[in-house]
């Protein structure tokens, strides 16, 4: 099993992307991201990333993407700001932290 499937079991696997209406589920290096609807922080990217002492670490993103930019005729590159960014999470806590910083119910 790799990382992005162990987070996505902690997380309750498939019902969890179902009660949250994940989008975009995508395995990073060491981690797993997650595409979020509108939610109480903001973000509109979930990062989970596994460190080396088997704690997580949650980043919840606002990525926005490229655009063009008409009156000047360039591309305007791609912002990403960290919100929020908590770490030294146990596995079993993945959800609790999830659900204070989203609102999200979880079930």
């Amino acid at each position: 099993m790799n990382v992005a499937e162990e987070i996505f079991t902690e997380l309750g696997g498939p019902r969890f992307l179902i009660d949250i209406r994940c989008t975009d589920p995508c395995a990073i290096d060491n981690g797993l991201r997650l595409r979020l609807r509108i939610n109480r922080s903001h973000a509109n990217y979930l990062e989970i990333t596994k460190g080396e002492d088997d704690l997580y670490t949650m980043k919840f993103l606002d990525i926005h993407k490229p655009k063009w930019d008409r009156k000047n005729k360039t591309m305007i590159k791609h912002k990403v700001k960290t919100l929020r960014e908590i770490a030294q999470i146990e596995g079993s806590n993945l959800r609790k932290v999830f659900s204070l910083i989203t609102g999200f119910e979880l079930t």
